[in-house]
């Protein structure tokens, strides 16, 4: 394995350091000896003699925290006066990864690590989240930025994901929320350890803010079981975790647990990513073929949500609904009263305004329902009963086209006198067909 040092270059005002080899380096420190990762133990005081010599002690030393995958001279770094905490965050990072990442991300990033900057940070998170590396991102937190809003909260998922210590996962969570909602600034913090000396937060509380609802972008995107998805989204929800982020508002928890418990008790194996695109109509294709799932399952409520959540129009779902309970009263001597009939109409419009269904599609759910009461010969009162309804659902809605709606209120009045007024003539009485 050929051996990685960061130079300084004499060039460069700010001493940045880039990657570059053995033979370079020494060039700086007039010292020169070669380094290799397996080895860093025994190299600890070779290297801080190293840096000490150089013109830059916690660049050095940064550098050779990178290079050599060890995270203690990227700490020892941060101790020296003038460091860049970011660096040294960042530096961290970098060295806790394993080789591959570690390789892939120093070719991406060129820059000096000196210069790297929030965005390097956040993609950082992101890498640490998306490899399961939660634990070494809570610890890397905790060291340099210690009771910051980041740290907490990397140490309330700690809690809740792997350790599953819920309760200390929840004085990590108020903590989180104590920390964005009443810290006056980053140069005024306190630490609850203490300590003599406090690294400066990095950025400020609203990148602290936007980075948190990243990593829990990027947590419920990746993990595998849904009981652990529903379990983050109910400390979100249950803490009011989203009137904390101030600066944007976020997702919305409490909708999205919805969505996971449905899942999860409906035993679907759809991954959670896809209830988190912003694309609309994927989501919709996503989620129909669930609701129908569901719908077939008799869940209604569930597919109404679902539908909710997508965009998706679920007045079949009622109509459904509705059809399979008068279904099962038709089978039952229930369905021979008719007070149990009417009182199942009305049920029916109630339902209807409860779930948004549109005016004239009730209207024509109940001309249908007429019609066969003319087949069946059924009495004229519970007609006039479901003409009523059609003008009770008319008469308060919204009336896009006009006078549509008072004509159609005028046609269902009239009618639904003619059959109160039917109703009372007794049947040998009354005209055959009156064309009404």
């Amino acid at each position: 394995m050929p051996s990685w040092l960061l130079r300084q270059s004499s060039s460069d005002e700010d001493d940045a350091l880039i990657i570059n080899s053995n033979k370079e380096e020494s060039k700086e420190t007039n010292q020169e000896f070669d380094l290799n990762p397996m080895s860093a133990p025994e190299d600890v005081f070779r290297v801080i003699f190293s840096a000490q010599a150089s013109r830059s002690v916690w660049k050095s030393l940064l550098s050779y925290g990178i290079a050599l995958r060890n995270p203690l001279f990227t700490e020892l770094a941060a101790c020296q006066r003038e460091a860049n905490i970011l660096s040294c965050l960042c530096g961290w990072l970098i060295a806790v990864m394993n080789d591959v990442q570690h390789q892939h991300f120093l070719k991406q990033h060129v820059l000096p690590v000196t210069k790297w900057n929030l965005k390097d940070l956040r993609e950082l998170t992101e890498i640490f989240i998306r490899n399961k590396w939660l634990a070494n991102l809570t610890v890397g937190f905790a060291i340099f930025q210690t009771d910051t809003p980041m740290a907490f909260f990397l140490k309330f998922l700690h809690c809740c994901l792997e350790k599953y210590d819920y309760a200390e996962a929840q004085t990590y969570l108020e903590s989180f929320k104590h920390s964005v909602l009443y810290k006056p600034s980053k140069d005024k913090m306190s630490s609850i350890n203490h300590m003599a000396q406090v690294f400066p937060m990095v950025g400020d509380i609203s990148w602290q803010e936007e980075t948190c609802q990243c990593l829990i972008r990027e947590l419920l995107t990746g993990l595998p079981n849904i009981s652990d998805v529903v379990k983050l989204l109910k400390y979100l929800t249950q803490y009011n975790i989203i009137s904390v982020f101030t600066y944007q508002p976020g997702l919305n928890y409490s909708q999205l647990l919805q969505v996971a418990e449905i899942l999860q008790k409906n035993q679907l194996t759809i991954p959670f990513s896809s209830f988190l695109v912003k694309d609309r109509q994927h989501l919709a294709t996503q989620v129909e073929p669930l609701v129908a799932e569901i719908v077939n399952k008799k869940l209604y409520d569930d597919a109404r949500m679902l539908c909710e959540f997508a965009d998706i129009n679920h007045e079949e779902i009622t109509f459904t609904e509705i059809n399979n309970e008068k279904s099962k009263l038709q089978k039952s001597h229930c369905w021979l009263s008719e007070f149990i009939r009417v009182n199942f109409w009305k049920d029916c419009l109630a339902k209807f305004n409860r779930y948004s269904v549109s005016p004239m599609r009730i209207v024509q759910f109940f001309q249908d329902e007429i019609n066969k009461c003319n087949q069946n010969n059924t009495n004229m009162n519970e007609q006039a009963i479901m003409y009523e309804l059609c003008v009770q659902s008319l008469i308060d809605a919204p009336d896009p086209s006009g006078n549509l709606y008072a004509n159609y209120i005028n046609d269902f009045s009239h009618k639904m006198w003619y059959c109160r007024i039917m109703a009372k003539v007794p049947k040998v009485e009354r005209i055959v067909d009156l064309h009404y």
